[in-house]
């Protein structure tokens, strides 16, 4: 499973992964990890840490669509990756708030 200890203890030894539960061995393999020097500090800020709201608020619908039209027209060649690219900021900028 996924969210086992066994599976936490695997991606928290990968670094900067705060393991998903309280399980000893997930926590051990996640400070022994580096860098960096200290993952103690995340642990520690868990209990004050707070989210942080999303950085743009806009119409994720009308930007998933513009990128997806974009993506399909790239995908069958009618357009360049850099094409892609640079349509995509042009036509989302108005989807952003």
């Amino acid at each position: 499973m996924l969210t086992s200890a066994e599976a936490t203890a695997k991606v928290a030894a990968l670094g900067t992964n705060i393991p998903p539960r309280s399980d000893q061995a997930a926590v051990e393999a996640f400070l022994a990890s580096t860098p960096p020097a200290n993952n103690q500090a995340f642990l520690d800020g868990i209990s004050y840490a707070a989210l942080e709201a999303p950085v743009w608020d806009g119409n994720w619908a009308d930007f998933s669509g513009i990128v997806q039209s974009l993506w399909d027209q790239m995908i069958a060649g009618q357009i360049t990756p850099e094409q892609f690219g640079q349509q995509a900021c042009e036509q989302t900028a108005s989807t952003f708030k």
